[in-house]
C-alpha cells in the first residue's frame, strides 16, 4: 500500500480538531474557499427561508426549525476554518516511509484563517438578521443566540490547546511560523476594532468584547490543558496505588509558558486602546458605558493576579 501513500484519495485520519484536512464536509485542500462557498449559501437561505420551506397555512414552526439549522451549519464552517489556526496537517505514516507525519499549518494560510473568522464570525452577522422574519417565531433570544455563538468561535480560538502549538511553532519554526504574539495582536485588532475608528459599538460586538475579557480573564487565573508525557524511558508502575490513564499525561504548566505574560500584554494594550477611545466625542451612552466598564474590569483582572 505504500505506493498509495502520497494518494490523497487514500487518505485516512481520526478527526484530530488541530488539522483542517480533518473537519466535518471538509472535502479537498481548500477549506477557506470552500467555507467561504457555504457562506454564501447561507446568505441565500435566509431572506427566502418562507419562500423556500412556508407551507400557507401552516405555522412558522418548520421555517424556524430551518433557520435555527443555519447556525448550526455556520457553526461547523467556523470550527473547519479554526482548526487552522495553530494547525498542523497530519499524514499517519509507518516507520520507514519518509517525511514528517505531522507539518504546521502555513503561516500565511494560518492568517488567512483569521481574517476569514475576522469577516464571517465576529463581525456582527446582518445576515441573520431578518428582524420581520424573526418577530414570526421568537419575541426574544436573537442577540443571545448570535453572542453564543460568537464567543464560542473566540473561545475556540483562545482554546490553551490551540496557544500550546503556537508557541511550539515559534519555538521549532522561529520568524516562519505565525508567532501567538502575532495571532492575539490580530484577534485583538478584530474583535475591538471601533476603538481605532471611534465607531459606536453595537450590541452584539459589546457582548463579544465581554466575551473576550472573560476568556483572557479564565486564561490568566484559571486555565490548564494535558499535554503528553515527554518520551524517553519512563515507563509509569501500572500496579502502582493510583495509577490510572490520567497518569500518563501530566499538565502543560501555562503559567510557566509563554501564553500568560502575552495575554497579560494584551490587556496592557486594550486598556491603552479603551482609555483613548473614551476621549473622543461621539460615542453613544451604550457604548460609552460599555467602554468604562471594560477599563474597570481590566484593572480587576490585572490586580486580582499580581504583576506578571
Amino acid at each position: 500500500m505504500r505506493e498509495r501513500a502520497s494518494d490523497p484519495l487514500y487518505r485516512f485520519g481520526y478527526g484530530n480538531d488541530f488539522d483542517p484536512y480533518q473537519q466535518t464536509e471538509s472535502i479537498g485542500r481548500e477549506w477557506i474557499e470552500a467555507s467561504e462557498l457555504g457562506m454564501r449559501n447561507l446568505r441565500e437561505v435566509v431572506p427566502n427561508l418562507v419562500e423556500w420551506v412556508g407551507v400557507e397555512g401552516d405555522t412558522y414552526f418548520e421555517i424556524m426549525q430551518r433557520y435555527m439549522q443555519v447556525f448550526a451549519q455556520w457553526n461547523r464552517f467556523i470550527t473547519r476554518v479554526t482548526s487552522a489556526v495553530g494547525g498542523l496537517e497530519e499524514h499517519l505514516k509507518v516507520v520507514g516511509e519518509e517525511g514528517p507525519i505531522y507539518t504546521p499549518i502555513p503561516a500565511g494560510e494560518q492568517r488567512r484563517s483569521m481574517e476569514w473568522l475576522a469577516e464571517h464570525v465576529f463581525e456582527t452577522p446582518e445576515w441573520l438578521l431578518d428582524w420581520d422574519l424573526l418577530r414570526r417565531f421568537e419575541h426574544v433570544g436573537t442577540v443571545e443566540r448570535v453572542r453564543w455563538y460568537q464567543v464560542n468561535a473566540l473561545n475556540q480560538v483562545l482554546a490553551v490547546e490551540r496557544l500550546e502549538r503556537l508557541v511550539e511553532q515559534q519555538a521549532s519554526l522561529g520568524g516562519e511560523a505565525y508567532s501567538p504574539a502575532e495571532m492575539l495582536d490580530d484577534l485583538r485588532g478584530m474583535v475591538w476594532r471601533e476603538l481605532g475608528t471611534g465607531a459606536s459599538i453595537d450590541p452584539f460586538r459589546r457582548n463579544l468584547q465581554r466575551g473576550y475579557l472573560d476568556r483572557l480573564a479564565w486564561l490568566l487565573t484559571e486555565a490548564s490543558a494535558d499535554a503528553p508525557l515527554p518520551p524517553g524511558d519512563y515507563r509509569p508502575d501500572l500496579d502502582s496505588p493510583g495509577f490510572d490513564d490520567v497518569s500518563l499525561r501530566t499538565s502543560f504548566h501555562l503559567h510557566q509558558s509563554d501564553v500568560v505574560p502575552l495575554a497579560w500584554e494584551q490587556l496592557e494594550i486594550l486598556r491603552e486602546e479603551v482609555d483613548q477611545a473614551l476621549g473622543r466625542e461621539g460615542l453613544d451612552r451604550e457604548s460609552r458605558a460599555h467602554l468604562r466598564f471594560t477599563l474597570r474590569r481590566i484593572d480587576r483582572i490585572l490586580g486580582g493576579i499580581g504583576g506578571p
